[in-house]
């Protein structure tokens, strides 16, 4: 059966558009680890005028009443102003060994199973903690989307943990070139009946000793 001579040439053409549209809507779509970033990667809370006021002065301002992921559970964000670099906090936050002797609580912090790809950044800490007498061991899963500067982490369910729930975020902001502004959000259960007292000291007094181990620990870095 007799063939065009021009068929072979105008089907080679019409591939070679196909193709360059393709990359050209692929090239518009996010990558992996931009899908993979939660809604709250790219939502800075706001602050009051009041919160502003304490930050400046160097306090921890403690943020309550928000929603928690179970009703029993109470969630807190703590919210500080550092006076070093973004990249020295993130430095300060995966500084784990550091915060185990910054800690009054952890008397073990092992990290494993580090991976990272595609600006998403991803490691297990297993905790070893002793709080008002009452010892625990957790493995926290954490996932950095770096392009973002925020952190999420929950339970290792790989991993025996003593909690029934646990999950926080860290967010760092640049507020300067040697300034940042940390958020910390934490919410936590221990699936035991504790007293109120007790669920505001694991909330509210571990943020704000947590809060200002990570300012220590980054303004010592220097320039």
């Amino acid at each position: 059966m007799p063939t065009h001579p021009t068929s072979c040439p105008l089907r080679q053409v019409r591939f070679a558009l196909l193709s360059s549209a393709f990359l050209s809507l692929a090239a518009l779509l996010p990558t992996a680890s931009q899908a993979a970033a939660p809604p709250a990667a790219t939502v800075v809370p706001t602050m009051t005028a009041e919160q502003e006021t304490d930050l400046s002065k160097g306090k921890v301002v403690i943020v309550e009443g928000l929603p928690p992921a179970q009703p029993e559970n109470m969630r807190a964000m703590g919210v500080l102003d550092i006076d070093a670099s973004a990249d020295a906090v993130w430095r300060a936050l995966y500084d784990w060994k550091g915060r185990e002797a910054d800690s009054a609580n952890a008397k073990l912090v092992t990290p494993h199973d580090e991976s990272s790809e595609s600006g998403v950044r991803a490691v297990s800490v297993t905790w070893d903690i002793e709080v008002l007498g009452n010892k625990l061991q957790y493995t926290n899963r954490y996932t950095h989307w770096e392009p973002q500067s925020y952190l999420e982490f929950v339970l290792d369910d790989r991993k025996t943990n003593d909690l029934a729930f646990n999950w926080g975020s860290y967010r760092v902001v640049s507020t300067g070139p040697t300034t940042s502004r940390f958020f910390y959000t934490s919410e936590t259960d221990t699936g035991r009946k504790l007293p109120g007292w007790v669920k505001e000291w694991l909330t509210k007094t571990g943020l704000k000793k947590m809060l200002k181990e990570i300012r220590t620990r980054a303004t010592g870095y220097g320039a």
